[in-house]
């Protein structure tokens, strides 16, 4: 071996060499961040150096690092020394076959997310080739909090009914099924990659190592949560059977209130509920002691639930865990101080109202049935114009319509249709 010394530098030609042989004939040269004459490079610590970005972005990671980077003069081709380092063949839970890297600066397009790149990662065997990122960023299965089964990496629109102009049950956006997406054949419940990958809309389980024991049982306390099994919020006194045989409880104890409550039928003005904080109408109960007031149908709210727009079981409480008993809620972003369904765990509350939608929505105010969607993307309501800006590492969570792009965010679909002056 012969070798160069350079300044502090000392440099392996073969070395050098080896690396042109891998980028297809093509000489590179070693040097920090920074475009300067070989002759003239100088040794830098990372942490003290400030790069010029043009010449720090590395064309595999795509990231702008402080460290030493291989450079091609003649195509201004730059790629970081650990990414040069890199095997040449991968194994990746996106495809059944190893995947080698193309060391070839050339254009293609994503099999899996459909966008375009410079340096593919093939499989020889089916002609599969994605960008390295996306080897590492999708998994085979996903669990997403809205669908009770399993969602399947696919990409071969073969899978999905031709008749059907797809769109994702996640954003409520179309999927264009020539690429990679997520899918459920037992129910031809179709998403976005990135959205059934989104922390926001998927559980936090390791699918491949569930068995079907494990997945039974999520399922089970799915079902517990969504109310087929008893979790009544209150304990009934007393009871009159009406001339239809139905049996109707008209004295109750409830969890919120320490009082026993009555069926009241009589309409009371200026009256608020104090679990929807909407006008009080009967049928509805009352404290015969203190100023009280609850909604039947607040009465029969489910003490646990699960909702679409959280990962974890919501508890029904009668005041926020918070100094002032208030929260904020999550989806309409409107002050409450009644009952929220609260994540005590994340800090996540829903009021009565928000909790009460949930994947469909038949609205009087539009013709269509309005689907949730839930994205990374600002979207704009039709009914205030307000566009959903991502606070608190939310998605824009609204209610869209297929047909017509009708959208209406939480706050204007939870309004009353009629109100008192």
């Amino acid at each position: 071996k012969r070798r160069t010394s350079l300044k502090t530098f000392s440099f392996c030609e073969q070395s050098l060499t080896c690396a042109a042989i891998i980028y297809k004939g093509w000489k590179f040269n070693i040097f920090a961040t920074i475009s300067i004459p070989w002759s003239s490079m100088k040794t830098r610590e990372e942490d003290t150096f400030v790069g010029d970005k043009e010449y720090s972005k590395c064309e595999v990671c795509k990231e702008y690092r402080g460290r030493y980077t291989y450079g091609c003069f003649r195509c201004n081709f730059h790629i970081h020394s650990t990414c040069a380092s890199l095997p040449l063949t991968l194994e990746s839970e996106v495809h059944d076959h190893p995947l080698t890297r193309i060391w070839k600066f050339m254009k293609f397009t994503c099999d899996l997310c459909g966008e375009e790149g410079n340096l593919p990662i093939l499989c020889a065997q089916c002609h599969f080739c994605i960008h390295e990122t996306c080897a590492s960023s999708y998994l085979r299965r996903v669990k997403a909090i809205r669908h009770k089964h399993p969602l399947h990496l696919t990409y071969s629109s073969r899978e999905v009914p031709q008749s059907n102009s797809p769109f994702c049950q996640l954003c409520v956006r179309k999927v264009d099924i020539d690429y990679g997406f997520y899918y459920c054949s037992s129910c031809d419940y179709v998403a976005h990659l990135d959205c059934a990958m989104d922390r926001r809309n998927r559980e936090d389980i390791n699918l491949l190592k569930l068995t079907d024991g494990e997945s039974n049982e999520l399922e089970n306390e799915d079902l517990e949560l969504d109310g087929s099994v008893d979790s009544a919020t209150y304990i009934v006194k007393k009871i009159n059977v009406g001339e239809d045989g139905i049996e109707i409880p008209t004295e109750i104890e409830h969890f919120s209130h320490e009082h026993d409550l009555k069926l009241f039928d009589e309409v009371e003005n200026n009256k608020k509920c104090d679990g929807c904080v909407r006008a009080i109408f009967p049928p509805f109960y009352r404290c015969a002691k203190c100023n009280f007031f609850l909604h039947k149908s607040c009465i029969e709210l489910p003490r646990k639930k699960r909702h679409p727009l959280h990962q974890h079981p919501l508890t029904l409480l009668a005041k926020a865990p918070y100094r002032s008993k208030s929260f904020g809620c999550n989806a309409c972003e409107q002050l409450c101080n009644g009952f929220t369904y609260c994540c005590e765990r994340c800090g996540f509350d829903l009021d009565v109202q928000c909790s009460l939608i949930l994947e469909i929505l038949s609205h009087k105010g539009h013709e269509h049935p309005l689907r949730l969607s839930s994205t990374r993307h600002c979207q704009n309501c039709s009914g205030c114009d307000f566009k959903s800006y991502l606070l608190f590492e939310q998605n824009s969570q609204v209610l869209r319509c297929i047909t017509c792009e009708f959208v209406l965010d939480f706050k204007c679909a939870t309004l009353p249709l009629t109100t008192r002056l």
